[in-house]
């Protein structure tokens, strides 16, 4: 489905940051980039989609809309949570730009308290090592591979470490001797991004994206968009 909006004029981009927007009005989804330095935001792709779309399809889709318009990828891309995975931080360094956004609090069961949340724990996929929040080492470590899809996790445990000790109760499921934790192939782009995201200096960059609610207010304002959408 193709979406036309009125009164936009092509621009010449000489700017290299870019920020990235998920505009989901029911039941579409907009994609839309502006660049901080430029005093006009612009709109050089809009994607429509069903609001329940895969948020990382529809960053690929508008990069390869970018790649029509003869537009070079951006050296850094804001985006919101919703994209943000270990495999696409590593898709971006290997393609040679970057994907900034905060990264989402890993899933954890019901009750655990954040002390104890994969976050706290120092994981190396490389050394096939985890340290727990109270140091202390993984006795194992097993790389998983699903069969249907090929994804591959490791599994690290934590055997006799977890025998005792005041943390047992807080860190160890009821059902379980010890604790285990699962995580992706690409977990340690995550655990840096969630490291990184505590700095100030994080903090100051993400600030780039306030640019993004001014554009969505001027698409909804200015363009009726949102009454073209529903």
């Amino acid at each position: 489905m193709e979406v036309s909006l009125p009164n936009w004029q092509t621009t010449d981009i000489t700017q290299k940051s870019y920020v990235i927007r998920k505009w989901k009005i029911w039941p579409l989804l907009a994609e839309t980039v502006a660049c901080p330095e430029n005093p006009g935001s612009f709109i050089t792709a809009v994607l429509a989609q069903p609001a329940t779309g895969s948020d990382e399809v529809g960053l690929t889709k508008t990069l390869q809309k970018l790649e029509v318009l003869g537009l070079e990828r951006p050296r850094e891309l804001y985006a919101d949570r919703a994209y943000i995975s270990g495999q696409a931080i590593e898709q971006a360094k290997e393609e040679g730009w970057e994907l900034i956004s905060l990264a989402q609090p890993s899933a954890a069961r019901a009750g655990l308290e954040k002390p104890y949340r994969i976050e706290a724990f120092n994981i190396s996929i490389k050394e096939r090592k985890a340290r727990c929040p109270q140091g202390k080492m993984s006795s194992t470590c097993s790389k998983l591979t699903e069969a249907q899809s090929g994804k591959i996790s490791f599994r690290f445990e934590f055997g006799r470490q977890c025998q005792s000790g005041p943390q047992k109760a807080a860190c160890v499921p009821k059902a379980q001797t010890h604790r285990t934790i699962t995580v992706g192939v690409h977990h340690e782009n995550l655990q840096q991004r969630r490291r990184d995201q505590q700095s100030e200096a994080f903090a100051l960059r993400m600030q780039l994206r306030n640019a993004i609610k001014g554009t969505t207010s001027e698409l909804v304002r200015g363009c009726g968009c949102e009454r073209d959408f529903t």
